[in-house]
């Protein structure tokens, strides 16, 4: 990767599970952290280092604990799993 420059202008992050979860900004995913807990909502905005902010998020702690909450700011390197919807366009269900 010697030169190569990515879409956030640092090197190595060109096809890294950062760049995956960039493009899903404005759509609902589920992050699993590292403590074992779970965080749902709307993906607002993703850095370079997966730093991600949520809206209207709803957390689930190990203990089974449901917290609503307006906005969340997680740190990257606490995301363990991201869970994402499969999205199929309606054409690919019924071919022209």
């Amino acid at each position: 990767m010697a030169g190569r420059t990515s879409m956030f202008g640092r090197k190595g992050l060109t096809a890294t599970l950062g760049c995956v979860l960039f493009s899903m900004v404005d759509q609902t995913v589920c992050l699993e952290l590292k403590n074992d807990s779970e965080v749902t909502g709307e993906l607002v905005e993703v850095d370079s280092f997966m730093n991600a902010t949520m809206k209207n998020v709803i957390t689930r702690t190990l203990s089974g604990q449901t917290i609503v909450l307006d906005e969340v700011y997680v740190k990257g390197i606490s995301i363990r799993y991201v869970c994402m919807s499969l999205l199929i366009p309606s054409d690919l269900h019924h071919p022209p």
